[in-house]
């Protein structure tokens, strides 16, 4: 009985973690979908699974709150990131600096500080992932903050518009 509860608590606990994996998967899996859509999502899935096992070594295992705030932050930063990169209104020089700094931002703010750099550094490091050039070694929640404060301060306020507009219909996990 205290198993199937503690699953069941486990479950609900893990919700936003859980609907950003099935989220990512439905979109790689959807022909509709463009070809940033497409690889943002492959990252996405490739980074909840990482934090999963990493996870799953460390101490925050136990803390459901925190998988769900790491996969609510990497879909947001996600977001922002595919909001700019997309807008044709932004010239491919700035889409290149763009890139730069959302990879900066995610070399900046370790969470796991993993050793493995072949497995935390797999999309900086490949030449096919130039599209999403992130590690996967990243505290999500401390890597959108930054990368939200510098597009703010650098006056992207029509992308950070819209970007809010859809933060805002969902709730943060706290």
């Amino acid at each position: 009985m205290l198993t199937i509860v503690f699953g069941q608590l486990m479950l609900q606990a893990q919700e936003v973690f859980h609907f950003e994996l099935e989220s990512s998967v439905r979109t790689m899996r959807n022909p509709m979908v463009g070809l940033v859509a497409s690889r943002v999502a492959g990252f996405q899935h490739c980074a909840l699974l990482y934090l999963q096992s990493k996870a799953s070594h460390e101490t925050k295992a136990t803390d459901f709150k925190w998988l769900d705030n790491q996969a609510y932050h990497l879909a947001d930063f996600l977001a922002l990131y595919q909001a700019l990169i997309t807008d044709e209104a932004i010239s491919s020089d700035e889409q290149k600096s763009i890139k730069a700094a959302f990879k900066e931002a995610t070399l900046a703010y370790p969470c796991f500080f993993d050793e493995d750099e072949n497995t935390a550094l797999q999309h900086v490091n490949c030449v096919g992932s130039d599209l999403t050039p992130f590690s996967l070694d990243t505290d999500w929640e401390k890597a959108f903050h930054s990368i939200f404060e510098t597009f703010h301060q650098q006056n992207y306020t029509r992308q950070l518009e819209v970007f809010q507009r859809f933060s805002h219909q969902r709730k943060p996990i706290r």
